[in-house]
């Protein structure tokens, strides 16, 4: 039946989709009764970091005394109650979106941080949503096939930035500064000035790199990033004044999600002691960048890392960290879209990697044989040979466990990368029960 309804998505014309979308989430709106408009909005999109940058916004926000909501594409934080996001989407359905946003303004939250994604945007899963606050991350290629072009992948994010200024302003009896319009983007980023040139109430940059931006009237900066095994740390200058910033966050490409956070300290009021506490308590995210050790002295890290540009940040972050072997376990980037990257992702790998194990994903309705075929037309390009360089073992679970045995000291390392903190692997249209970290443990007892 799920084969079925998949070839009837795939013959049904897009227009269809996007009236039936639209449909359900004004009636969802209706039902729930507009929730966001009681609650302040922080909207986090870009291609890679919105994960990361939602959970420690809301963190630090929470930490600070303001009670906090989170929809991420790893988990739903309602006050003090946190559970996995199990939907392996980024947004919500339109239902489930709002009946969350519901929650919140009953749990007495004030403000909800919602990770928004391009598809999300033109599948109308935003519709109605009043964001106050707009983070810009980066942008990079991704999701072409659902998009038909780049400029089209951009243009789906910049229409929540577009409709900021349009949307009704909110007097929620606190903080009345967060309830200016706002943006704030990624400077070092080429297209920071695309997201910034909408109109807003003000407009903040945040960089390590760049020291201006066109738009943008106010720059948070971070300087002199270092990183080592323990994790990240730098210099932010918010108030004229350095501070420095020691994260248990593993790689220096975090220092740009802590920036993103520090920008939404700064607008909300805080001082730099309170970022300084709120940014260095936070201790990660599940199936980011996150490190597990093991009993023989070798390192696991898992991380999501579905884009080109994130997975070559990965793997120079792995080669910067570790001086023995790097073992990759690289899955098939999700069947059925953006195909045209597998021998992009796997030259990728295997130009970081001493050995590769290519394994399963989440094929969907696609032979994962064929997934990792296209994988290793990048390996090929590389000059890797199978069976020296890498092999095949389509049973994830059997993968992993291959990738344990390979690591011997001190100074090795695994990578695991394509689920990061998915409880669910979908084969054939059903969702089969997996997890890496669960699968990691076990193996490590």
């Amino acid at each position: 039946m799920k084969k079925i309804k998949e070839i009837i998505r795939k013959l049904t014309p897009r227009f269809v989709f996007r009236w039936y979308y639209f449909a359900w989430a004004a009636l969802g709106l209706i039902i729930y009764r507009f929730p966001s408009n009681k609650l302040v909005v922080i909207g986090v999109t870009g291609t890679n970091g919105k994960t990361t940058t939602s959970n420690v916004v809301a963190w630090l926000l929470q930490s600070s005394g303001i009670r906090s909501g989170l929809i991420s594409t790893a988990n739903i934080k309602i006050g003090n109650k946190e559970r996995m996001n199990k939907s392996k989407n980024t947004m919500l359905g339109r239902f489930s979106l709002q009946k969350n946003l519901r929650k919140m303004v009953k749990d007495r939250c004030k403000v909800v941080v919602v990770e928004v994604s391009s598809e999300g945007i033109i599948s109308h899963r935003a519709l109605g949503i009043n964001f106050d606050i707009l983070i810009f991350t980066n942008l990079s290629p991704e999701h072409i096939e659902s998009h038909g072009s780049f400029p089209n992948y951009k243009k789906a994010k910049q229409k929540i930035f577009a409709n900021l200024h349009k949307s009704k302003k909110k007097n929620l009896g606190f903080a009345p500064a967060v309830l200016r319009k706002t943006i704030i983007a990624n400077i070092d980023d080429q297209y920071a000035e695309d997201f910034l040139k909408f109109k807003a109430d003000q407009r903040i940059g945040f960089g390590i790199k760049k020291k201006d931006s066109l738009f943008a009237t106010k720059i948070i900066r971070g300087s002199e990033v270092e990183q080592d095994k323990k994790g990240v740390s730098f210099f932010l200058d918010v108030f004229d004044e350095k501070t420095e910033i020691e994260s248990p966050l593993l790689g220096a490409v975090n220092a740009y999600n802590l920036l993103a956070a520090a920008s939404v300290g700064w607008v909300f009021g805080m001082s730099s002691e309170e970022i300084k506490k709120g940014l260095e308590g936070f201790a990660g995210v599940s199936g980011r960048m996150e490190k597990i050790s093991g009993k023989k002295g070798y390192d696991v890290i898992i991380d999501y890392a579905l884009t080109p540009e994130a997975l070559k940040e990965l793997y120079t972050t792995t080669r910067a960290l570790y001086n023995g072997k790097v073992i990759a376990v690289y899955g098939s980037c999700g069947g059925g879209r953006d195909k045209a990257k597998r021998p992009i992702m796997g030259q990728i790998v295997s130009g970081y990697a001493d050995h590769s194990i290519l394994t399963n994903e989440d094929p969907y309705f696609e032979d994962p044989h064929e997934i990792v075929a296209q994988i290793e037309e990048g390996y090929k390009a590389n000059g890797k040979e199978k069976g020296k360089d890498y092999e095949i073992i389509i049973n994830r679970d059997l993968a992993i466990e291959k990738a344990l045995l390979i690591a011997a000291k001190p100074g090795d390392v695994v990578v695991i990368t394509g689920k990061g903190s998915e409880t669910g692997m979908n084969i054939n249209g059903k969702i089969v029960s997996f997890n890496d970290k669960e699968t990691v443990l076990k193996y490590l007892k």
